[in-house]
């Protein structure tokens, strides 16, 4: 074994060690815990069907499927980036004591938000064989489409971490922002009811265009597009890079700071 995967493996340990003391830090269940990661989009799902396709009557076909998808992907994207943002702060005794990497934090926490999809994933597949969906290859490409997002994630969660050591009034900016993503990521309704100039802004948000690839993969049954490939690989490796650059330059006095 070389020194860089053994580096690796050590670093994944610390990962995995650092994951089971936030699940048993935020839950005096586990097993109640891992479940209300199941049940929680469910109940988000369950909301906004009755809201937006028995009150307001909107008529997209397999209508459940359509919102769950959407609020997987819009979970992911929230609990990732917020966790990170977190980071630094909430593990400032460990900066101080210890001479782990100081870019463990932060990985911890998008890996916490990873494996908690995974776990609503679960109803998911559920929902998929009640309502039924069609199994399709395309469906394979979403697992790519989860891959490029929690680069992204990653990049994002880097640099607000950093941010939030300097500034820690930005969890509440970042909250309104975050809902506001939400409200356009098209989750609850489609964007042909979006003025075109809303659609044309709407085309260029990250969070849409995951979502978009999810739901023609598994909805659809098709390819999605080339360009929304290129538009979530560019957000993903551009934030990528920018937010590894912020961090090293802006955690070499960090521990001064927390």
């Amino acid at each position: 074994m070389t020194e860089k995967s053994e580096k690796r493996r050590q670093y994944m340990f610390v990962i995995r060690q650092l994951a089971k003391r936030d699940v048993k830090k935020g839950n005096s269940s586990a097993f109640l815990g891992q479940l209300w990661n199941v049940i929680n989009p469910f109940v988000h799902m369950i909301t906004m069907v009755i809201i937006f396709s028995v009150v307001f009557d909107n008529h997209v076909p397999n209508y459940p499927v359509y919102v769950l998808t959407g609020t997987i992907i819009y979970s992911l994207y929230n609990s990732g980036t917020t966790g990170a943002m977190k980071s630094m702060v909430a593990n400032k005794n460990f900066l101080v004591r210890t001479r782990i990497p100081k870019n463990i934090f932060v990985f911890e926490k998008v890996y916490m938000a990873f494996i908690n999809m995974l776990y609503s994933l679960i109803g998911y597949v559920i929902l998929l064989i009640v309502t039924g969906v069609t199994p399709n290859p395309y469906m394979l490409l979403v697992p790519l489409d989860i891959a490029i997002s929690l680069v992204l994630i990653l990049g994002l969660g880097k640099i607000l971490a950093v941010i939030n050591v300097y500034f820690a009034d930005i969890e509440y900016f970042y909250h309104i922002l975050m809902l506001l993503f939400m409200y356009g990521s098209a989750i609850f309704y489609t964007m042909d009811r979006m003025a075109p100039a809303a659609q044309m802004v709407m085309s260029f948000n990250p969070i849409y265009i995951a979502i978009t690839i999810a739901r023609i993969c598994v909805m659809d049954g098709y390819a999605p597009g080339p360009m929304l490939w290129v538009k979530l690989g560019c957000y993903a490796g551009f934030f990528y890079l920018l937010g590894s650059f912020i961090f090293k330059k802006g955690t070499q006095d960090i521990v001064a700071k927390l």
